[in-house]
């Protein structure tokens, strides 16, 4: 039964890093993503909107107690839908069911479609009521003949937090580098920035296999706001897979850059090229254009308002998640196009397994004895559900990936009750003395 509508009440699940916490030591917890734009952006919905760090629930109580405090919001707060991104197997399908028999509507967001569709994303297919996408708008194709309620736009930055990260003061923006690039090191892109370094251009580099290491989000956005060029690059880490619309790009502009760009088909149809931003394909038209803009500063600022005025009133968070959920809102189920249930891809029941395997073997090293138990209760919590809404099949490939599991974590474990015995061996002969 579906709750009523009309005063919609939306719970935004959002995620924060949690490499500090003594689990990372044996599990990946490092979030790259920051998703105070999802908290701060549902202040600026229409709708009333609440947020739930689901990400830190699981790391620092497990995986069902953080289910008992998610359906306890969307009691207590009449939730009549609930969005949340998809991360790994957090939130497994039986669970999103139990939503919405609560009569909640379920929305999940994807964002690397291309390299996890098989993976990962075929698991939740089936259970939630909407889909959006962020990788791009070709991305769609990929969902045709799985579910009815997908739609696509870009991972768009929140102006709210924005205006709160931005340095008051308006800083000389001849003052350090002139331009900057903030992404990780993969592709070509390190023969741009090589080749524009060699004809004298001054360029800052952050983030993943970059010297300079990482910026947190508020040096990020300041240091968009105050050069005079910012490089964006649209490649797939999977050059196979080609393009992706980045996020990136429109946070330049919302922070107030100016947006140099890779081509990309998708950007230019949000954008006037020569208008508001510029392009390049190639290392020869990059290193022109960057000379060119940095010679003409007059040009360079005109585009530069021109694109953020656009972005600021359209191109954000607040506005795009307000008309979609007013999409959804005025939809009925009615309308939802019923598919048959495909048969569950082996690598996606593997991955999740595995998944699964990993997060309760590095409880147990951590000593976190109580929450390992309590993962692998979730784990055949969501297997039993599985086996019986596609097949038995599902508890073969477990039976298997069992086997694999002990044979790839017993050395793992035994060096860890190796390591405990020393350290009370030695508690013993010191007591001894």
């Amino acid at each position: 039964m579906r709750k009523v509508m009309g005063d919609m009440n939306v719970l935004f699940l959002t995620v924060s890093d949690q490499q500090k916490n003594p689990l990372s030591k044996f599990v990946d917890l490092h979030r790259t993503y920051d998703f105070g734009n999802w908290i701060e952006g549902a202040k600026g919905l229409v709708q009333k909107a609440y947020v739930f760090d689901y990400y830190e629930s699981f790391v620092m109580e497990g995986p069902l107690k953080m289910e008992e405090k998610i359906i306890a919001l969307i009691n207590d707060k009449s939730i009549s839908v609930v969005v949340a991104p998809n991360i790994y197997y957090e939130i497994g399908p039986s669970f999103i069911e139990k939503i919405k028999k609560l009569g909640a509507r379920f929305v999940m967001v994807f964002f690397d479609d291309s390299s996890r569709f098989e993976s990962t994303n075929r698991l939740y297919l089936d259970v939630c009521d909407n889909i959006v996408t962020h990788e791009s708008k070709r991305a769609l194709e990929l969902y045709k003949g799985y579910a009815g309620k997908i739609v696509f736009f870009p991972c768009y930055a929140s102006w709210m937090l924005f205006q709160k990260l931005l340095c008051k003061s308006d800083e000389n923006k001849s003052a350090g580098s002139e331009v900057v690039f903030v992404g990780a090191k993969f592709a070509d892109r390190g023969e741009y920035i090589n080749a524009l370094r060699d004809i004298g251009i001054n360029i800052a580099v952050y983030g993943c296999g970059w010297e300079s290491g990482y910026l947190s989000q508020t040096e990020m956005i300041n240091k968009y706001h105050d050069v005079k060029i910012s490089l964006n690059f649209v490649k797939n880490i999977n050059q196979e897979k080609g393009s992706q619309l980045k996020g990136r790009a429109f946070e330049i502009i919302l922070a107030g850059g100016f947006l140099l760009s890779q081509y990309d088909e998708e950007l230019c149809a949000y954008f006037d090229v020569g208008e508001e931003i510029d392009v390049f394909k190639t290392i020869e038209e990059c290193i022109q254009k960057v000379s060119y803009y940095l010679e003409n500063p007059d040009i360079r600022q005109e585009m530069q308002r021109k694109a953020i005025q656009k972005c600021r009133g359209e191109f954000n968070f607040e506005r795009a998640w307000s008309d979609y959920l007013n999409q959804i809102e005025k939809s009925c189920d009615s309308n939802i196009i019923k598919y048959q249930r495909r048969q569950m891809p082996k690598i996606a029941v593997q991955t999740f397994i595995h998944w699964n395997f990993d997060v309760i073997t590095a409880r147990a090293m951590a000593g976190q004895v109580y929450y390992s138990i309590d993962q692998s209760k979730y784990l055949f919590k969501e297997l039993y559900y599985l086996s019986g809404v596609y097949s038995a099949k599902v508890f073969t490939i477990f039976s298997i990936q069992i086997l694999v599991f002990l044979l790839r974590y017993t050395k793992k474990i035994l060096s860890r009750n190796h390591y405990l015995r020393n350290v009370i061996t030695s508690l013993r002969s010191k007591g001894n003395n």
